[in-house]
């Protein structure tokens, strides 16, 4: 059960950056409006695939994970004609294009005031740095500011867990 539970963390660390898709903008007269690029599957998948996952949970979360770039981790759900259904669920891969929306866009990461989430937020934002034109600008602050920021709409990118605790 241990294992099961650490492989179905790595579903967060796949989805991780898909979660964040707010109408917050940039005042910037130049910059891309980032709800234009957060609206684009394309450019939230190119963000997801950028993060070195297998890094990610061996030095941030350094907790046994296992990274993964499916939506649903192997052996979580196990159908007697099916399979495993993770083979069939699909991937995070995306096409190389350019109608991502990075020319100029900096994206607000909400995290909360913890020395991990510090780590967290810096890894991503050092991970994400090789996308051409995308800024990630790290925003800290207490849990309650950080859940009224995203009951608001005040962010691009959040982080959020789910750990399944029986394959259903």
């Amino acid at each position: 059960m241990k294992k099961f539970v650490k492989a179905s963390t790595a579903i967060l660390v796949s989805v991780l950056m898909l979660t964040g898709c707010s109408s917050s903008s940039n005042n910037e007269s130049n910059a891309v409006d980032p709800s234009d690029v957060m609206q684009n599957i394309n450019a939230r998948k190119a963000i997801a695939m950028a993060i070195d996952k297998t890094s990610f949970v061996e030095t941030i979360l350094n907790n046994g994970s296992i990274a993964t770039n499916k939506f649903v981790p192997s052996k979580l759900a196990i159908d007697s004609e099916l399979g495993d259904y993770s083979d069939f669920s699909g991937d995070l891969g995306y096409e190389n294009n350019d109608e991502l929306g990075f020319e100029n866009v900096t994206l607000k990461l909400v995290l909360t005031d913890t020395e991990f989430s510090k780590r967290l937020g810096e890894y991503i934002q050092s991970e994400l740095g090789d996308l051409d034109g995308l800024t990630i600008d790290l925003k800290q602050m207490p849990m309650k500011q950080r859940m009224e920021a995203l009951a608001n709409g005040d962010y691009n990118i959040s982080f959020s867990g789910w750990g399944p605790d029986y394959p259903d």
